[in-house]
């Protein structure tokens, strides 16, 4: 006699379907829904908007705030600020005429005078002195170069009208025709 074996069941109750006998909708039966409100571009441009009219508030705000600090600061804090400030531009200026003096005493051009950098008076003086002499012979090097050129490309390796590809445009005795079977002499004795 056979019994039949009972049905399993699911472990989780919210797992199990509708006890109602309704057959559940199948993604083709639902109704198109309506986008959430966030899923809308109204929404975020809407949140922009009002996320511009923040920021502008608080500019403003702190500009004002600025003010109300300005008047309450005495005649002696805004002093001090004045002299920090005076203090800070004379440090600026003297390390810009150090880089004038190490420029012009190197003989450093304007378009490479930024590569001197900051520092103090003996760094940027060391710099100078090493950039100037690669400007020199970089200089050099570019005098070298028209030289060159003046005397016509054909003598240092340049192009050669009138070659194919794979000729020389000289003799080159620099191996032994010995080297080369098809040009060796032919030896007329052993054959």
């Amino acid at each position: 006699m056979t019994v039949p074996a009972p049905e399993p069941t699911p472990a989780n109750d919210d797992q199990a379907p509708p006890a109602t006998g309704e057959p559940e909708p199948t993604p083709a039966s639902t109704p198109d829904k309506e986008p959430k409100p966030t899923e809308t571009l109204e929404y975020w441009k809407q949140k922009s908007r009002e996320n511009e009219n923040r920021a502008k508030a608080n500019a403003a705000a702190a500009q004002r705030l600025k003010e109300i600090d300005d008047k309450d600061k005495t005649e002696i804090e805004k002093a001090a600020e004045q002299a920090a400030q005076a203090q800070r531009d004379a440090t600026e200026a003297r390390a810009e005429a150090s880089r004038w003096r190490a420029a012009a005493a190197n003989g450093i051009r304007e378009e490479n005078f930024e590569f001197l950098g900051t520092g103090t008076d003996e760094e940027i003086l060391e710099r100078a002195k090493k950039l100037g002499a690669m400007q020199a012979a970089a200089d050099e090097y570019a005098k070298i170069q028209k030289s060159d050129a003046a005397k016509g490309a054909g003598d240092k390796g340049g192009p050669v009208t009138g070659l194919t590809p794979g000729s020389v445009p000289v003799k080159d005795d620099s191996y032994p025709t010995n080297w080369f079977p098809s040009l060796r002499p032919k030896d007329t004795t052993n054959t």
